[in-house]
Protein backbone atom coordinates (compact mmCIF):
# COMPACT_ATOMS: atom_id res chain seq x y z
CA UNK A 1 0.00 0.00 0.00
CA UNK A 2 1.36 3.84 -0.73
CA UNK A 3 0.94 6.95 1.25
CA UNK A 4 -1.45 8.14 -1.38
CA UNK A 5 -4.07 5.40 -1.13
CA UNK A 6 -3.91 5.81 2.78
CA UNK A 7 -4.28 9.16 2.41
CA UNK A 8 -7.40 8.57 0.34
CA UNK A 9 -8.76 6.09 2.69
CA UNK A 10 -8.44 8.82 5.44
CA UNK A 11 -9.75 11.38 3.22
CA UNK A 12 -6.85 13.67 4.53
CA UNK A 13 -3.29 15.25 2.39
CA UNK A 14 -0.38 12.90 1.60
CA UNK A 15 1.43 15.54 3.62
CA UNK A 16 -1.07 15.17 6.45
CA UNK A 17 -0.30 11.46 7.01
CA UNK A 18 3.53 11.63 6.07
CA UNK A 19 3.56 14.47 8.90
CA UNK A 20 1.38 12.40 11.62
CA UNK A 21 3.15 9.44 10.93
CA UNK A 22 6.54 11.07 11.50
CA UNK A 23 4.90 12.98 15.05
CA UNK A 24 4.95 16.27 13.62
CA UNK A 25 4.15 19.14 16.43
CA UNK A 26 1.38 20.84 13.75
CA UNK A 27 -0.72 17.96 13.59
CA UNK A 28 -2.66 17.07 16.26
CA UNK A 29 -3.03 14.21 18.61
CA UNK A 30 -6.23 13.34 17.02
CA UNK A 31 -5.53 12.85 13.57
CA UNK A 32 -1.99 11.20 14.75
CA UNK A 33 -3.96 8.81 16.46
CA UNK A 34 -6.60 8.40 13.86
CA UNK A 35 -3.69 7.84 10.92
CA UNK A 36 -1.79 5.30 12.95
CA UNK A 37 -4.80 3.54 13.75
CA UNK A 38 -5.25 3.55 10.01
CA UNK A 39 -2.31 2.50 9.01
CA UNK A 40 -1.81 -0.42 11.68
CA UNK A 41 -5.36 -1.79 10.38
CA UNK A 42 -4.06 -1.71 7.22
CA UNK A 43 -0.39 -2.74 7.49
CA UNK A 44 1.35 -0.20 6.47
CA UNK A 45 4.51 0.92 6.94
CA UNK A 46 6.25 4.35 6.17
CA UNK A 47 9.02 4.10 3.50
CA UNK A 48 11.90 6.31 2.93
CA UNK A 49 10.66 7.01 -0.36
CA UNK A 50 7.39 8.54 1.63
CA UNK A 51 8.93 10.39 4.42
CA UNK A 52 10.43 12.74 1.65
CA UNK A 53 6.55 14.25 1.59
CA UNK A 54 7.19 15.43 5.06
CA UNK A 55 9.34 18.22 3.10
CA UNK A 56 6.34 19.10 0.68
CA UNK A 57 4.04 20.98 3.04
CA UNK A 58 3.95 24.58 1.33
CA UNK A 59 2.81 26.39 4.13
CA UNK A 60 0.88 28.23 1.88
CA UNK A 61 -3.31 28.49 1.56
CA UNK A 62 -4.46 30.20 -1.75
CA UNK A 63 -7.55 31.99 -1.41
CA UNK A 64 -9.82 31.77 -4.74
CA UNK A 65 -11.83 34.91 -6.33
CA UNK A 66 -13.43 35.28 -9.04
CA UNK A 67 -12.62 38.88 -11.24
CA UNK A 68 -15.30 41.00 -11.16
CA UNK A 69 -14.63 44.79 -11.82
CA UNK A 70 -15.48 45.69 -8.09
CA UNK A 71 -14.39 42.34 -6.08
CA UNK A 72 -11.07 44.19 -4.61
CA UNK A 73 -12.34 47.61 -3.85
CA UNK A 74 -15.22 46.17 -1.71
CA UNK A 75 -14.06 47.08 1.65
CA UNK A 76 -16.06 43.62 2.94
CA UNK A 77 -13.92 41.75 0.57
CA UNK A 78 -10.79 43.33 1.59
CA UNK A 79 -11.46 43.02 5.43
CA UNK A 80 -12.21 39.27 4.64
CA UNK A 81 -8.84 38.22 3.21
CA UNK A 82 -7.37 40.71 5.54
CA UNK A 83 -8.51 38.60 8.87
CA UNK A 84 -7.96 34.98 7.19
CA UNK A 85 -4.31 36.48 5.77
CA UNK A 86 -3.83 37.94 9.45
CA UNK A 87 -5.05 34.19 11.02
CA UNK A 88 -2.94 32.08 8.55
CA UNK A 89 -0.13 34.21 9.41
CA UNK A 90 -0.79 33.17 13.38
CA UNK A 91 -0.42 29.78 12.25
CA UNK A 92 3.11 29.92 10.01
CA UNK A 93 1.19 30.25 6.23
CA UNK A 94 0.83 32.51 3.78
CA UNK A 95 -2.19 33.51 1.88
CA UNK A 96 -1.87 33.61 -1.68
CA UNK A 97 -4.83 35.45 -3.52
CA UNK A 98 -5.46 34.33 -7.15
CA UNK A 99 -8.51 35.98 -9.10
CA UNK A 100 -10.14 33.33 -11.98
CA UNK A 101 -11.19 34.95 -15.38
CA UNK A 102 -15.28 34.62 -15.62
CA UNK A 103 -16.39 32.27 -18.21
CA UNK A 104 -14.75 29.42 -20.33
CA UNK A 105 -11.41 30.84 -18.90
CA UNK A 106 -11.77 30.10 -15.73
CA UNK A 107 -11.74 26.12 -15.23
CA UNK A 108 -8.32 26.01 -17.33
CA UNK A 109 -6.98 28.48 -15.01
CA UNK A 110 -8.17 26.74 -11.84
CA UNK A 111 -6.91 23.67 -13.22
CA UNK A 112 -3.28 25.43 -13.65
CA UNK A 113 -3.45 26.37 -10.12
CA UNK A 114 -4.12 23.19 -9.04
CA UNK A 115 -1.43 21.98 -11.13
CA UNK A 116 1.51 24.15 -9.31
CA UNK A 117 1.01 21.75 -6.12
CA UNK A 118 1.76 25.17 -4.10
CA UNK A 119 -1.42 25.27 -1.75
CA UNK A 120 -1.49 23.19 1.29
CA UNK A 121 -5.22 24.13 1.02
CA UNK A 122 -7.68 26.45 -0.87
CA UNK A 123 -10.60 29.01 0.28
CA UNK A 124 -13.40 29.55 -2.11
CA UNK A 125 -15.08 33.00 -1.95
CA UNK A 126 -18.49 33.42 -2.64
CA UNK A 127 -19.51 30.56 -3.91
CA UNK A 128 -22.53 29.99 -6.59
CA UNK A 129 -24.87 27.05 -6.61
CA UNK A 130 -23.45 24.79 -9.25
CA UNK A 131 -19.78 25.76 -8.58
CA UNK A 132 -17.42 23.84 -10.89
CA UNK A 133 -14.81 24.77 -8.84
CA UNK A 134 -16.33 22.99 -6.39
CA UNK A 135 -17.28 20.44 -8.03
CA UNK A 136 -13.56 19.72 -9.53
CA UNK A 137 -12.27 19.74 -5.86
CA UNK A 138 -14.78 17.39 -4.45
CA UNK A 139 -12.71 14.60 -6.98
CA UNK A 140 -9.32 15.76 -5.82
CA UNK A 141 -7.56 14.62 -2.26
CA UNK A 142 -7.14 18.73 -1.69
CA UNK A 143 -8.26 20.18 2.11
CA UNK A 144 -10.59 23.11 1.12
CA UNK A 145 -13.26 24.99 2.83
CA UNK A 146 -15.69 27.60 1.35
CA UNK A 147 -17.36 31.06 2.05
CA UNK A 148 -20.74 30.16 0.85
CA UNK A 149 -22.96 26.76 -0.17
CA UNK A 150 -23.61 24.99 -3.06
CA UNK A 151 -25.95 22.23 -3.92
CA UNK A 152 -23.26 19.98 -3.17
CA UNK A 153 -22.96 21.36 0.53
CA UNK A 154 -23.01 18.29 2.83
CA UNK A 155 -20.01 17.18 1.08
CA UNK A 156 -17.33 19.68 2.08
CA UNK A 157 -15.90 22.32 4.95
CA UNK A 158 -18.15 26.08 4.34
CA UNK A 159 -18.62 28.87 6.45
CA UNK A 160 -21.70 30.63 5.48
CA UNK A 161 -24.37 33.14 7.04
CA UNK A 162 -27.52 32.43 7.28
CA UNK A 163 -28.69 34.59 4.16
CA UNK A 164 -32.40 33.18 4.36
CA UNK A 165 -32.24 35.01 7.72
CA UNK A 166 -30.76 38.48 6.27
CA UNK A 167 -33.13 40.01 4.04
CA UNK A 168 -35.54 39.11 6.77
CA UNK A 169 -34.75 41.07 9.23
CA UNK A 170 -34.02 43.99 7.15
CA UNK A 171 -37.60 43.81 5.92
CA UNK A 172 -39.12 43.34 9.59
CA UNK A 173 -36.98 46.71 10.27
CA UNK A 174 -38.14 48.56 7.46
CA UNK A 175 -41.73 47.27 8.14
CA UNK A 176 -41.80 48.22 11.74
CA UNK A 177 -40.91 51.58 10.64
CA UNK A 178 -43.38 52.38 8.62
CA UNK A 179 -42.29 51.25 5.16
CA UNK A 180 -44.54 49.69 2.87
CA UNK A 181 -43.48 50.19 -0.43
CA UNK A 182 -39.91 48.54 -0.42
CA UNK A 183 -37.70 47.41 -3.53
CA UNK A 184 -35.00 45.24 -3.43
CA UNK A 185 -31.45 44.62 -5.27
CA UNK A 186 -30.11 41.46 -5.01
CA UNK A 187 -26.70 39.91 -6.51
CA UNK A 188 -27.39 37.62 -9.65
CA UNK A 189 -29.06 34.13 -7.88
CA UNK A 190 -26.18 31.75 -9.67
CA UNK A 191 -24.57 32.90 -6.44
CA UNK A 192 -25.92 30.59 -3.72
CA UNK A 193 -26.09 33.02 -0.91
CA UNK A 194 -28.17 35.49 -3.39
CA UNK A 195 -30.43 32.74 -4.08
CA UNK A 196 -30.88 32.38 -0.35
CA UNK A 197 -31.66 36.11 0.67
CA UNK A 198 -34.39 35.84 -2.00
CA UNK A 199 -36.09 33.19 -0.35
CA UNK A 200 -35.83 35.01 2.76
CA UNK A 201 -37.55 37.92 1.02
CA UNK A 202 -40.42 35.44 -0.70
CA UNK A 203 -40.93 33.97 2.64
CA UNK A 204 -41.14 37.22 4.91
CA UNK A 205 -43.42 38.86 2.35
CA UNK A 206 -45.94 35.78 2.45
CA UNK A 207 -45.98 35.97 6.68
CA UNK A 208 -47.14 39.58 5.94
CA UNK A 209 -49.10 38.95 3.10
CA UNK A 210 -47.58 41.56 0.74
CA UNK A 211 -46.78 41.54 -3.01
CA UNK A 212 -43.51 42.45 -4.23
CA UNK A 213 -44.59 44.12 -7.97
CA UNK A 214 -41.54 42.70 -10.41
CA UNK A 215 -39.88 46.19 -10.62
CA UNK A 216 -39.34 46.50 -7.40
CA UNK A 217 -36.46 43.43 -7.77
CA UNK A 218 -33.83 43.89 -9.54
CA UNK A 219 -30.32 42.09 -9.74
CA UNK A 220 -26.97 43.24 -10.45
CA UNK A 221 -23.30 42.29 -10.73
CA UNK A 222 -20.74 43.05 -7.75
CA UNK A 223 -20.85 46.41 -9.18
CA UNK A 224 -22.00 50.05 -7.22
CA UNK A 225 -22.18 51.45 -10.78
CA UNK A 226 -24.84 49.13 -12.09
CA UNK A 227 -26.60 49.60 -8.29
CA UNK A 228 -26.74 53.04 -8.96
CA UNK A 229 -28.48 52.78 -12.34
CA UNK A 230 -30.65 50.22 -11.45
CA UNK A 231 -31.36 52.61 -8.23
CA UNK A 232 -32.16 55.30 -10.87
CA UNK A 233 -34.11 53.43 -13.22
CA UNK A 234 -36.37 51.95 -10.34
CA UNK A 235 -37.04 55.30 -8.38
CA UNK A 236 -38.03 56.63 -12.03
CA UNK A 237 -40.31 53.69 -12.95
CA UNK A 238 -41.95 53.73 -9.28
CA UNK A 239 -41.89 56.73 -7.46
CA UNK A 240 -43.86 55.11 -4.68
CA UNK A 241 -40.87 53.70 -3.39
CA UNK A 242 -39.58 54.79 0.46
CA UNK A 243 -37.07 52.33 0.97
CA UNK A 244 -34.46 49.95 -0.62
CA UNK A 245 -32.61 46.55 0.95
CA UNK A 246 -29.53 45.88 -0.88
CA UNK A 247 -27.64 42.50 -0.98
CA UNK A 248 -24.33 44.17 0.03
CA UNK A 249 -22.99 47.50 1.18
CA UNK A 250 -21.08 47.75 -1.59
CA UNK A 251 -24.06 47.43 -3.66
CA UNK A 252 -25.54 50.60 -0.92
CA UNK A 253 -23.01 52.98 -2.28
CA UNK A 254 -24.16 52.45 -5.81
CA UNK A 255 -27.80 53.28 -4.24
CA UNK A 256 -26.37 56.38 -2.26
CA UNK A 257 -24.69 57.68 -5.62
CA UNK A 258 -28.03 57.84 -7.52
CA UNK A 259 -29.82 59.98 -4.38
CA UNK A 260 -27.41 62.10 -4.68
CA UNK A 261 -27.83 62.68 -8.31
CA UNK A 262 -31.46 62.22 -8.01
CA UNK A 263 -31.40 65.43 -4.99
CA UNK A 264 -32.93 62.66 -2.66
CA UNK A 265 -31.64 62.53 1.32
CA UNK A 266 -31.20 58.95 2.76
CA UNK A 267 -33.11 58.68 5.24
CA UNK A 268 -35.48 61.25 5.09
CA UNK A 269 -36.92 60.85 1.24
CA UNK A 270 -35.18 57.47 0.67
CA UNK A 271 -34.49 54.54 3.87
CA UNK A 272 -31.67 52.19 2.86
CA UNK A 273 -30.46 49.14 4.55
CA UNK A 274 -27.17 47.02 2.96
CA UNK A 275 -25.62 43.85 4.09
CA UNK A 276 -22.08 42.73 5.31
CA UNK A 277 -21.89 44.95 7.63
CA UNK A 278 -18.65 46.48 5.87
CA UNK A 279 -15.58 48.14 8.01
CA UNK A 280 -16.37 51.54 6.55
CA UNK A 281 -20.00 51.62 6.67
CA UNK A 282 -20.38 53.23 9.75
CA UNK A 283 -18.47 56.54 8.31
CA UNK A 284 -20.73 56.57 5.05
CA UNK A 285 -22.81 59.81 5.34
CA UNK A 286 -25.47 59.29 6.44
CA UNK A 287 -24.14 55.67 8.46
CA UNK A 288 -25.90 53.15 6.81
CA UNK A 289 -27.73 50.15 8.60
CA UNK A 290 -27.07 46.83 7.55
CA UNK A 291 -27.17 43.16 8.31
CA UNK A 292 -23.67 41.69 10.00
CA UNK A 293 -22.68 38.98 11.79
CA UNK A 294 -21.22 39.36 15.37
CA UNK A 295 -18.01 36.61 14.17
CA UNK A 296 -14.48 37.35 12.66
CA UNK A 297 -15.77 35.40 8.89
CA UNK A 298 -12.25 35.49 8.16
CA UNK A 299 -10.77 34.03 11.36
CA UNK A 300 -13.47 31.12 11.24
CA UNK A 301 -12.56 30.84 7.46
CA UNK A 302 -9.05 29.88 8.19
CA UNK A 303 -9.40 28.15 11.22
CA UNK A 304 -11.63 25.73 9.32
CA UNK A 305 -9.36 25.44 6.54
CA UNK A 306 -6.48 24.56 9.05
CA UNK A 307 -8.77 21.62 10.49
CA UNK A 308 -9.06 20.53 7.48
CA UNK A 309 -5.80 20.36 6.31
CA UNK A 310 -5.21 18.72 9.80
CA UNK A 311 -7.48 16.00 8.72
CA UNK A 312 -10.93 16.56 10.41
CA UNK A 313 -13.77 15.24 8.81
CA UNK A 314 -16.32 17.66 7.61
CA UNK A 315 -19.26 17.02 9.37
CA UNK A 316 -17.87 19.12 12.28
CA UNK A 317 -16.68 21.86 9.39
CA UNK A 318 -19.42 23.41 8.50
CA UNK A 319 -20.50 27.06 10.34
CA UNK A 320 -24.10 28.69 9.88
CA UNK A 321 -23.48 32.04 11.46
CA UNK A 322 -26.29 34.38 12.30
CA UNK A 323 -27.28 37.72 10.79
CA UNK A 324 -27.71 40.20 13.39
CA UNK A 325 -28.89 43.81 12.48
CA UNK A 326 -26.91 46.82 13.16
CA UNK A 327 -28.78 50.16 13.33
CA UNK A 328 -27.37 53.28 12.02
CA UNK A 329 -29.29 56.54 10.72
CA UNK A 330 -29.85 55.08 6.80
CA UNK A 331 -33.21 53.76 7.62
CA UNK A 332 -35.69 56.23 9.27
CA UNK A 333 -39.87 56.19 10.00
CA UNK A 334 -41.86 56.56 7.10
CA UNK A 335 -43.65 59.57 6.88
CA UNK A 336 -46.42 61.11 4.86
CA UNK A 337 -44.78 65.54 4.72
CA UNK A 338 -44.10 65.09 1.27
CA UNK A 339 -45.93 63.49 -1.59
CA UNK A 340 -43.54 60.60 -3.31
CA UNK A 341 -43.84 62.46 -6.85
CA UNK A 342 -42.34 65.47 -5.01
CA UNK A 343 -39.18 63.70 -3.60
CA UNK A 344 -37.43 63.55 -7.07
CA UNK A 345 -36.07 66.33 -8.71
CA UNK A 346 -37.56 67.00 -12.27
Amino acid sequence: MSIKTLAAKLGVSVSTVSRALNDYPDISSHTKSRVRKAAAELGYQISSRDRYHTLQKAYCVGLILLQQDDYLVDPSISALLGSVTRCLQQHHYLAHVITLPRGEQELIAFEQTIKLGQFDGLIIIRTRTNDPRVNRLLKLNIPFVCYGRTEKSSQFAWVDMDNVQVFTAAIERLLSLGHRNIGFINISEQFHFARDRLTGLQNTLQQYDFKLPEWRYRCCDFSAAQARQLTIDMLAHDHSITALVCATDHIARGVYSACRSLGLKIGLDLSVIGCDDAVDVAYMDPPLTTVGTDEDTGRVLAETLLKRIDGEPISGLQRLLPPKLVVRESDQPFTHLSHPQERIKS
